[in-house]
């Protein structure tokens, strides 16, 4: 009977750990490579693809948009690094310097406009640096 119990328990967390990692692959993938500026193509887009179910997802931590963020810069992915500082932006507006690192993303992402609106509310909520 004991035996039986346990089986069951072990069957129960082996089918419940295979349902987190195929509900979850996304960030599992990005959580968990390390991408760097020479990775191969099918590896680049892998983490594209990676990226953007992540960026879909509604609840993320700063951590995990920061970690995205950082790996889409080593792979030269400036839109998936801009998407990701942003939605950091929005979940913590008062740290200047997620603002001004999102700002530069926008900057290399190509998106000037964007990148000037960011850094003019960087330095209106700093008050233009003055003492």
């Amino acid at each position: 009977m004991l035996r039986r119990f346990v089986t069951l328990i072990v069957i129960g967390l082996v089918v419940e750990g295979a349902i987190f990692a195929v509900r979850y692959r996304d960030l599992l993938t990005v959580r968990h490579r390390v991408y760097a500026s020479s990775a191969s193509p099918a590896t680049r887009d892998e983490f594209v693809l990676a990226a953007h179910e992540v960026l879909r997802r509604p609840k993320l931590t700063r951590d995990t948009l920061e970690l995205l963020a950082r790996q889409a810069q080593a792979l030269g992915e400036f839109d998936l690094e801009a998407r990701a500082l942003d939605a950091a932006v929005r979940l913590d507006p008062g740290d200047a310097t997620l603002a001004l690192r999102s700002a530069d993303a926008f900057r290399r992402a190509g998106d000037l406009r964007r990148a000037d609106e960011r850094y003019q509310a960087v330095l209106q909520s700093t008050d233009g640096g003055a003492p």
